[in-house]
């Protein structure tokens, strides 16, 4: 697949395939938790939001939908979870 040709899984956090539990995304794609280790929670939500984006976004491109819909995609806004959630480190 071409999407593979992108993708480095020893680049992947260890702790996300360790888990156990799972998020289903928007089409149905099923991925690991996020789990944290930022105490601030602003971070950590915004840390959370982000990956939940950036995986919608893989799985879109793993199933093929990102590129049966290239001229109507709908990418996600992860501008709105680094501004709207502050810069509280």
């Amino acid at each position: 697949e071409k999407v593979n040709e992108f993708i480095d899984v020893s680049l992947q956090h260890q702790h996300a395939r360790e888990s156990k539990e799972h998020v289903l995304g928007e089409r149905g794609c099923e991925f690991p938790v996020w789990s944290s280790e930022v105490r601030n929670a602003n971070n950590a939500k915004r840390e959370e939001k982000l990956y939940e984006a950036a995986m919608q976004i893989f799985c879109d491109l793993e199933s093929g939908y990102l590129y049966d819909h290239v001229d109507d995609y709908e990418w996600p806004n992860i501008v709105r979870y680094v501004n709207v959630m502050g810069d509280d480190n």
